[in-house]
C-alpha cells in the first residue's frame, strides 16, 4: 500500500496519468516477480519491466535500464517505485 501511495503521488506530481506509464522498475528481497502484482495494483500495462534486487541500492540500479528502454523506444515514460 505504501508503494502504491507514493506511486500514484509521484505520478500526480509529474503531470502524468497511471495510464502514461509504460515502464516499470521495481523490487522486493520477499516476493519473487514483485513487478507483476505491482503492474497489476496499479493497474498498468507495461512494455518494459525491470525488477532486478540488488539490495537497498536497486532502485539506484534501476535507473540506467529505465534510460536505456527510453532511448530504445521500448516504453515512453518509467516508474521506478519502492515501498
Amino acid at each position: 500500500e505504501v508503494l502504491a501511495r507514493s506511486a500514484r503521488a509521484a505520478v500526480a506530481d509529474a503531470g502524468l496519468k497511471m495510464s502514461d506509464i509504460d515502464g516499470l522498475c521495481t523490487a522486493s528481497s520477499t516476493a519473487t516477480m514483485w513487478p507483476m502484482p505491482v503492474a497489476e495494483y496499479l493497474g498498468i500495462r507495461p512494455s518494459f519491466i525491470n525488477g532486478t534486487m540488488l539490495g537497498g541500492s536497486s532502485f539506484i540500479a534501476h535507473l540506467l535500464p529505465a534510460m536505456l528502454a527510453l532511448q530504445t523506444r521500448q516504453c515512453n515514460t518509467v516508474l521506478v517505485c519502492y515501498g
